[in-house]
């Protein structure tokens, strides 16, 4: 492994200023989304990142668990309001007592599941394990959660299982697949835990969806030429949405 990849290992290196040399899948739903928030650092809007943090931890990196700050109160309390002035973190960089008692019930039901220890404790299985290469000429990552001799696997939780393939698409996932695949050379299935059921899934993905994703990957690359490369032909702070209704 490479000095560079070496060093992604590193959160603070794969999400920080390092790491920002390398286009990443949260790259391409901004350069879709809001081109104008390209490599800005942004505010958590919602616990779900900080409770997929917790719950991947508890799967891949327990060691990692000591690290998140916890707050025994949901985020509308005063005892919340002051831990954030103690700490200095934002509402959704503290997770609460009740969230790492849902996130604890979804990694213990993955891992009582025959099939899903099977698969992430796998021995040749390698964890949080990062890539680098060139998409469309332009440097590229991804840090794979489960990664083995054949396949590669994402870890995720949602609200409703039920509705996982129609918002696979909505948060990008299928870019994420080609991007992952693009990289590894191998395929990719998300493994799924459901917040709401307590279901388990396991989502392989077609090659449409593979398609999809490539689409969407090529039209942000189209979006960051435009307004970010030594070639740029237009005006960041001239952005703005146009579509027909």
């Amino acid at each position: 492994m490479s000095l560079e990849v070496s060093k992604l290992r590193d959160d603070k290196n794969y999400y920080g200023e390092y790491g920002s040399q390398w286009l990443s899948n949260s790259d391409i739903k901004i350069l879709l989304e809001d081109p104008s928030q390209f490599k800005k650092k942004r505010k958590a809007e919602s616990n779900n990142l900080i409770f997929g943090s917790y719950f991947h931890a508890l799967i891949n990196e327990p060691d990692k668990i000591k690290d998140f700050v916890v707050s025994p109160t949901s985020r509308r309390t005063g005892a919340f309001k002051e831990l954030m002035s103690e700490t200095g973190l934002e509402a959704y960089d503290i997770i609460t007592k009740d969230e790492v008692q849902e996130a604890t019930e979804l990694a213990d039901l993955m891992n009582s599941n025959l099939d899903f220890s099977e698969i992430i404790y796998s021995p040749d299985a390698k964890y949080e394990e990062p890539y680098i290469g060139e998409i469309d000429g332009l440097p590229s990552k991804c840090k794979v959660d489960v990664d083995t001799d054949k396949f590669i696997y994402d870890l995720k939780s949602t609200s409703d299982i039920k509705k996982f393939r129609t918002s696979a698409f909505i948060y990008g996932y299928d870019s994420q697949a080609y991007i992952y695949e693009k990289l590894t050379g191998k395929r990719l299935e998300f493994l799924v835990a459901c917040k709401k059921s307590k279901l388990l899934g396991r989502f392989d993905c077609s090659d449409d969806f593979i398609l999809s994703g490539q689409r969407k990957v090529e039209r942000a690359i189209a979006v960051w030429r435009d307004f970010f490369s030594e070639d740029k032909t237009k005006d960041i702070d001239n952005f703005y949405i146009n579509l027909t209704l």
